[in-house]
């Protein structure tokens, strides 16, 4: 096309006629924004649930450990103790081996509770590192979702003022019930999409 017939709007080139710019240029270009922002939707609900799965998981993960962790304290306080109730009724031989017996088992019960804590606390942070990374995403999303509400905002004030017009048998006001309402540009703004 000819430099002087065409206008190039957030990277895209639109016909100039007589009225303004081509009406089915601009169809095309809201069209292939409309389906990317579909997209984005789509994309985004298959997120959410993960993130409350991973959360759950998280909390799951800090209950057990915590779990264990008392569990194996009462356990080996409690074998400390019977071992050494026992060693008391004996002769000082039997209570010096009953104490390293109690201690062995102690230490034992103590190193198996730090295992669990830490094969737990590297659970959490794998699941914390992937949970970060899907938070990056959906703020991908949001921003994306911005530039677009920014486009499609400009395009409504194109029609407002008559650069461009709505295809015929269209009203102006056809256009603002193509997008969800709370994704309306009068309902954020121009500077809240950004």
């Amino acid at each position: 096309m000819e430099p002087d017939t065409t206008k190039k709007l957030w990277g895209q080139d639109f016909r100039i006629v007589p009225d303004g710019l081509d009406v089915t240029d601009v169809a095309l270009f809201v069209e292939a924004l409309m389906s990317r922002y579909q997209s984005s939707i789509d994309k985004a609900s298959h997120i959410e649930p993960l993130h409350e799965l991973a959360r759950k998981a998280v909390e799951e993960a800090e209950h057990i450990a915590g779990e264990i962790k008392r569990r194996s304290e009462e356990e080996a306080k409690s074998l400390a103790t019977e071992i050494r109730s026992n060693a008391e009724h004996s002769a000082d031989e039997i209570v010096e081996r009953a104490f390293a017996a109690g201690a062995a088992i102690e230490e034992e019960a103590q190193r198996k509770a730090r295992e669990k804590v830490d094969e737990l606390q590297m659970t959490f942070s794998t699941m914390k590192r992937w949970a970060n990374d899907e938070f990056a995403a959906l703020k991908d999303v949001e921003e994306r979702m911005g530039v677009f509400l920014s486009a499609y905002e400009s395009f409504l004030s194109l029609l407002g003022k008559g650069v461009a017009r709505p295809p015929e048998g269209a009203e102006q006001s056809d256009f603002s019930d193509t997008i969800p309402q709370e994704w309306q540009p009068n309902s954020r703004g121009a500077d809240d999409a950004r």
